[in-house]
């Protein structure tokens, strides 16, 4: 699930799409993913710790934070998807 760092407003419905993907997708692993990052400096509204704290209170696998613009953390943020899926297979 992806939010925007700039924008409190994205995660109003986080427990509402947690639901849903649960309900509908089973026991699946989920990441939060902030982006945006490479606005933090003058522009973040959410802190990497709140959302942590949004991952770990909806019971999400992983927490993340992207820059699609600079791509940082995106190679890092889908091998670690990569890997709890394929955990959850195996299992």
């Amino acid at each position: 699930m992806l939010y925007d760092i700039t924008r409190p407003q994205t995660l109003d419905n986080i427990s509402e799409w947690v639901n849903i993907v649960r309900k509908k997708g089973g026991d699946i692993p989920i990441m939060l993913v902030g982006s945006k990052i490479d606005l933090a400096d003058e522009q973040r509204e959410i802190t990497r710790e709140f959302g942590i704290q949004i991952a770990e209170k909806h019971k999400m696998a992983s927490f993340g934070e992207i820059s699609s613009k600079t791509g940082q953390n995106v190679t890092k943020t889908f091998e670690v998807l990569t890997e709890l899926t394929l955990e959850k297979t195996e299992l």
